[in-house]
């Protein structure tokens, strides 16, 4: 017989009082270090009333009653499935408590579940991989709703339902408010944290088998928009006109297109995140996205961003003046006109161009500019080489022609 961890705890939910101003008492069941909470559906009129420590109001009333009918209700069904060598999780318990039994767990309530106490909560996750997941709820939302299949359960997701989703992110899902439909390696990101989700079911014993092991994701290839060594010239020496501003965000831009950190990283640099060890300035810090340590040198033209920014940075404690990423790249567009650039201009513009033009174009091995950028596999940084490679088959030709 399995050796299960199981517990229950009642609690006050004192930060969301009702529109009367009663408190909502609620039940956390956890298995296996895994929880989910769900209401009780009864409430208190006063938080004077709750006993933290016995999980009961302190006088003796209905409420009370009730408390330990749910609580032996829970532990019954607990002790019924793993007698039985049945499946047991926390969703299971809450369904078969909520009376739609352990087969009708329903896709949306394990997505809603699984992403509010298992990803937003992770304080180790990203700010840009939790709004992936919501963005990912949200769209399957659109398909659910479309398909009309808002309570197919989490069992009964296959091969076939994955193609469907697919083809909605196709064809009918819309990048936020700009109405564009969506870019294949977009819809694969999607893909990827359905599936994250639909194996945590899988450590729940909820489900025995991920759909995605059969489910081949399709694949195109992805093109890095980057400036060359002229266009940069451009970018360097354009006239702002004097505008502060724009000045200080082709700073922003140029500092990551010779350090190649991106947006969060640049905008988070704190002075001490840059280091001297008595011939070079690093950056060094623990990367946003990927929780990465990193160590970069500080290049000459971007210890000239640095010490730019020495006056205000003694005030801030940032390295460079913090801008929202919408906010410059609308002023990267702007930038871009004055230089005369035509390609789209945003800041991870910055860090493409850094891997290809700055490094690799250079002569820098691939190894040293994996690290330079914090790729956690050198592939990524493979596909900026392949760039090069391209640049340089172009030139040949061109020099072919001329040596006719």
């Amino acid at each position: 017989m399995r050796n299960d961890s199981f517990s229950l705890k009642f609690y006050l939910l004192t930060d969301k009082k009702l529109n009367n101003g009663e408190l909502p008492i609620y039940l956390r069941i956890r298995v296996n270090r895994v929880k989910v909470e769900m209401s009780t559906r009864l409430v208190l009129k006063n938080e004077s009333d709750w006993d933290e420590t016995t999980q009961r109001v302190r006088y003796k009333g209905p409420v009370n009653s009730e408390l330990n009918q749910i609580e032996a209700q829970v532990t019954n069904y607990y002790h019924e499935l793993k007698h039985t060598n049945k499946p047991i999780s926390a969703i299971i318990l809450k369904e078969l408590y909520l009376g739609r039994g352990e087969r009708t767990i329903s896709l949306k309530s394990f997505l809603q579940t699984s992403i509010k106490e298992r990803i937003l909560e992770n304080k180790e996750l990203s700010s840009n991989t939790t709004k992936n997941y919501t963005t990912t709820l949200i769209h399957l939302n659109g398909f659910l709703e479309e398909s009309q299949q808002k309570n197919i359960s989490i069992q009964d997701i296959n091969e076939s339902f994955l193609r469907k989703w697919d083809t909605y992110l196709v064809n009918k899902a819309l990048f936020n408010k700009f109405n564009v439909t969506l870019h294949r390696n977009t819809i694969n990101k999607y893909h990827s944290k359905l599936r994250v989700i639909l194996n945590m079911a899988i450590d729940e014993n909820i489900i025995s088998r991920n759909p995605y092991s059969r489910f081949k994701l399709k694949y195109t290839a992805s093109t890095r928009t980057f400036l060359t060594a002229p266009e940069l010239q451009k970018i360097e020496s354009s006239d702002l006109g004097g505008n502060i501003s724009l000045d200080r965000v082709r700073d922003k831009f140029l500092f990551s297109v010779y350090t190649g950190l991106r947006f969060k990283d640049a905008d988070n640099l704190k002075e001490e995140n840059i280091e001297f060890d008595g011939k070079k300035y690093w950056v060094v810090i623990v990367q946003n996205k990927t929780k990465e340590y990193l160590r970069v040198p500080l290049l000459n033209k971007a210890k000239e961003v640095y010490d730019k920014y020495e006056d205000e940075r003694e005030i801030t404690g940032y390295v460079l003046p913090r801008m929202s990423n919408q906010k410059i790249n609308s002023f990267l567009k702007v930038i871009a006109k004055h230089a005369g650039i035509t390609k789209p201009l945003t800041h991870h513009v910055a860090r493409h161009t850094a891997a290809t033009t700055i490094f690799l174009s250079n002569g820098v091995p691939l190894e040293i500019v994996s690290k330079q950028l914090g790729h956690t596999s050198i592939k990524t940084t493979q596909i900026y080489a392949k760039i090069t490679n391209e640049m340089l088959s172009k030139a040949a030709d061109k020099l072919d022609e001329i040596l006719k």
